[in-house]
């Protein structure tokens, strides 16, 4: 079966809207349907920023900042695995290991970061190549199209919004 990793920015999670996230379990659902097997790590988005900038503000070390990140995608993680319920686990796995371990016995794996120093983006490429992941789908706002490549390098601006 195909592994196919899909990154959510936390900026499509939170705040909630209803009518996304009911599209987005479909579209998950879907894939796997399809024949992929399907595993999602989840941003913190503005979330994760505004605790941050609090944290930041009030002279918190950047250790502790990106503590307050990971959380902020746990949570935001923790929403899509309550959604994608019982065909993930319903809460957000923690590890590598737990997200192979999910995989491997047909589940959704849902996650957020992991440790201090990686993006959530990061944890997507790991997951990626963890799994064997034919394909990265990374799934933003504020970007319009779908790329194969960094946009920037053709002029079209940067990923990361």
């Amino acid at each position: 079966m195909e592994a196919v990793v899909v990154k959510v920015s936390g900026g499509l999670v939170h705040p909630p809207r209803l009518e996304y996230l009911t599209r987005l379990r479909n579209v998950l659902w879907g894939l796997g349907e399809a024949g992929y097997s399907v595993a999602v790590v989840v941003g913190g988005g503005g979330l994760a920023r505004s605790y941050i900038d609090v944290l930041r503000r009030a002279g918190v070390g950047e250790a502790l900042l990106d503590e307050m990140g990971i959380e902020s995608s746990r949570l935001n993680a923790s929403l899509i695995s309550k959604l994608l319920y019982p065909r993930s686990f319903p809460y957000p796995l923690a590890s590598l290991r737990e997200v192979i371990e999910a995989h491997m016995s047909g589940l959704i794996p849902v996650s957020g970061g992991f440790q201090p120093g990686q993006s959530t983006n990061a944890v997507a490429a790991v997951v990626a190549e963890a799994l064997g992941a034919s394909m990265l789908l990374n799934c933003l706002n504020g970007v319009e199209g779908v790329y194969s490549d960094e946009p920037s390098a053709r002029g079209l601006g940067c990923l990361g919004g």
